[in-house]
């Protein structure tokens, strides 16, 4: 104990009081939108990108937590767009995180203003992340502008899903289709878009998925259908609809 306490002692010495508490108050007021404090912490001489102990900065917080006008103020005294890109939490996905309104405004903000919107973030990238995520408005808003701005629809993830193997609602995935996802991608078990939504009890978008073409007999890599693998959920929870689709339209066990 009495070790770390020289070691503060020391860090404060070499580092000053001020400067040890400007880095902790910048991050603190940049998630609570502190405009006027971050100014004046500015001008006292803390860096714009200072990084606090998660090695996140101002920018990521206010992104993270709706500031626009933090970000823009930020971004304007030249913060980094593209910071923590090594640990996957830039402030784009702040912005995609932060499930609110001004969430998509500050995503807009940096993509215009070029944050790159290739990051990678645990084998997803940012589209795979917000179609997974569209049930929430503010995500879908994202991934609706991400799919407009170009996007690459067919990308592969982890276990080489792509988009539209992890896409959640029914408007997204009319989207990825009409920009030109594939319906027959495979992920690493052989499985294509319909296997997902049929395991997922998704009926609408294994009806959109069928309209446009979908095999309904494809087999993945334990020769399984779609309907052979979704029959024994149809069975153990009574949600027939999605094996009545298949058979519907064809498909076998």
């Amino acid at each position: 104990m009495k070790l770390l306490l020289s070691v503060f002692v020391i860090m404060l010495f070499v580092l000053g009081v001020d400067s040890v508490t400007c880095a902790a108050d910048i991050h603190k007021a940049a998630k609570e939108g502190l405009l006027q404090e971050i100014k004046t912490i500015l001008l006292n001489g803390e860096n714009v990108d200072a990084l606090d102990k998660h090695d996140m900065t101002p920018l990521y917080y206010a992104a993270a937590n709706g500031r626009k006008e933090v970000c823009e103020f930020l971004i304007s005294q030249g913060a980094d767009l593209n910071a923590g890109r090594e640990i996957g939490f830039t402030p784009l996905v702040g912005a995609l995180n932060s499930r609110t309104k001004e969430g998509v405004e500050i995503f807009k903000l940096l993509v215009n203003q070029g944050a790159d919107t290739g990051i990678n973030v645990g084998g997803y990238t940012l589209l795979h992340q917000a179609v997974y995520s569209c049930h929430d408005e503010s995500v879908r808003g994202i991934a609706e502008f991400l799919i407009s701005a170009g996007a690459e629809i067919n990308a592969k993830g982890y276990e080489d899903k792509t988009p539209l193997h992890m896409v959640g609602c029914l408007e997204l995935g009319e989207m990825l289709i009409s920009k030109g996802a594939d319906i027959e991608a495979r992920n690493e078990e052989g499985q294509t878009p319909l296997f997902v939504a049929s395991s997922n009890n998704n009926a609408d978008l294994c009806q959109l998925l069928i309209s446009k073409g979908a095999d309904v007999n494809a087999k993945d890599n334990r020769g399984w259908t779609p309907l052979r693998q979704a029959h024994d959920q149809c069975v153990s929870t009574q949600e027939t609809r999605i094996c009545e689709i298949l058979q519907n339209h064809g498909g076998i066990k």
